[in-house]
This record gives C-alpha cells, sequence and structure tokens, in this order.
C-alpha cells in the first residue's frame, strides 16, 4: 500500500513532534564535522528540522523533501531552512556541495540503500553521513504489536536491520562506519497515546487493513480507559549509523 503523504502531511505533522532520543548523538556528531552546509533527506513536514536547528546553529541548512505537502507544512516553521523538493536518490545539488548529512526515519520508504548511499557520497566534500532508523528488536516489543496483529511484520519488513545498513554504508565508500543505539524515557499508553493512534502517527497504521486498525484501535482504547494507562509504557529506542567521507 502506497502512502499518499500529501494527502496525510496536516494529520501527520500534529501529531509527530520533533526531537527524540538521538538528538543529543546527532548533534554531536555534527559539531565533530564543522560543516559549512548541512543536508536533511527527507525532511518532512519539518519538526526534526526545527528540533535540529535549535540545538545546532551557524551552517547553512538545507532540507530536501519529495512530498510538496509535507514540504508546505516545513516551510513555514522557523528553521531558518531552505527547502528544497527533489528524490534522495538523485539529490538535485553539486557533487561536493555539502559537509554533513542527515535523515530521520527516512531510510525504510528506500529500497535500494546503495544507490541513496552513492548520493550521499557524490554531494559530500568531505565529512559525515546519519541516518537515523530503529531497531527490528523495538518494533516486535512494541507495545502496539499486541493490539494490531500486523504490526511488526509490516515494519520488520520495511526498516532496514541496522548491520545492513552499516554493511551498505561501507561498501558505498563510507569509512569509520558505527552505530548506536538511544533510548527515551517511557512514555505511558494513556489517553494521550491513544489519540495519537487515532490519528495514525505512526505510517505503520496507514498500511495495515482498516479493520484490523479499527478493531485493534477499540480494544487499546477500552484497555486504557479500564486501567488509566497500560501497565507497560513505551520506551522510544532510536538507532544511528554514520559514516565519514
Amino acid at each position: 500500500m502506497h502512502i499518499n503523504y500529501d494527502k496525510v502531511a496536516t494529520t501527520y505533522d500534529r501529531h509527530r513532534r520533533g526531537g527524540g532520543p538521538y538528538l543529543d548523538r546527532l548533534i554531536s556528531l555534527a559539531s565533530q564535522a564543522h560543516p559549512r552546509t548541512v543536508l536533511e533527506l527527507g525532511a518532512g513536514t519539518g519538526n526534526n528540522t526545527l528540533a535540529f536547528s535549535l540545538e545546532y546553529t551557524g551552517s547553512r541548512l538545507l532540507c530536501l523533501e519529495r512530498s510538496m505537502g509535507m514540504l508546505r507544512q516545513g516551510a513555514r516553521k522557523p528553521s531558518g531552512a531552505s527547502w528544497i523538493q527533489g528524490d534522495a536518490l538523485r539529490i538535485p545539488l553539486a557533487s561536493g556541495s555539502v559537509d554533513f548529512v542527515f535523515s530521520i526515519y527516512m531510510l525504510h520508504h528506500i529500497r535500494h540503500l546503495e544507490v541513496l548511499f552513492g548520493e550521499c557520497a557524490r554531494v559530500l566534500r568531505q565529512g559525515c553521513a546519519v541516518f537515523v532508523t530503529t531497531t527490528h528488536s523495538f518494533i516486535q516489543r512494541h507495545p502496539m504489536a499486541r493490539y494490531f496483529p500486523s504490526f511488526a511484520a509490516i515494519d520488520t519488513a520495511r526498516f532496514q536491520d541496522v548491520s545492513q545498513v552499516a554493511r551498505e554504508l561501507s561498501e558505498a565508500g563510507f569509512y569509520q562506519v558505527d552505530h548506536a543505539v538511544c533510548v527515551a524515557d517511557p512514555t505511558p499508553v494513556d489517553s494521550a497515546y491513544v489519540q495519537k493512534v487515532e490519528g495514525k502517527f505512526l505510517s505503520t497504521f496507514e498500511l495495515m487493513p482498516q479493520d484490523e486498525f479499527t478493531s485493534g484501535l477499540a480494544r487499546l482504547r477500552k484497555d486504557v480507559e479500564s486501567q488509566g494507562a497500560l501497565p507497560e509504557p513505551v520506551a522510544w529506542e532510536s538507532a544511528l549509523v554514520w559514516g565519514y567521507r
């Protein structure tokens, strides 16, 4: 199933806040690179762009986004970034024109990582490329997998394993390839979380059958209403993979 991000941009923007457990490590890697120009790939509605720009200043920030609906949302935010509509597999920038590249939860939209990483290598003068994703173990442990039978299967099929990302980054010519897993403080699965699920704040919910989503949401809401919150909170887990040119 294809997700129409132009159509869901407003809802997506409302339910997906910027930042996360990865942000401190991402800022640290950017600071070490001393970049003049930073490129964010698949910048979405700019919530992560804004979170990044508030913590890291002094560089020109470019944001590439394919969906015009998402881009319009992002361009309204006071991040100071320049927005470009385009495809990360054909980055519309000159070779050697940026010093730091990052993406946040976009790798699972890419079927051919070798093409993406080749483009990143091309546009980097020298510097670092960082990709924020998640781990298969977190997907499988996620509390929502108990309410939506296809939740884990959908996401383990589309999110590449961290070892695969690291391997393909090395094969694209990046060196000192490394990774880290960052975990946020636990968040309760309460009525506020149910509202986010209802708004399909994770694209996973767009990809499952509607009857499964409706049924799972009803069971989740019933359990939360009866208990106040589920016994098991969500401890958001991010994985960063990076390499140098």
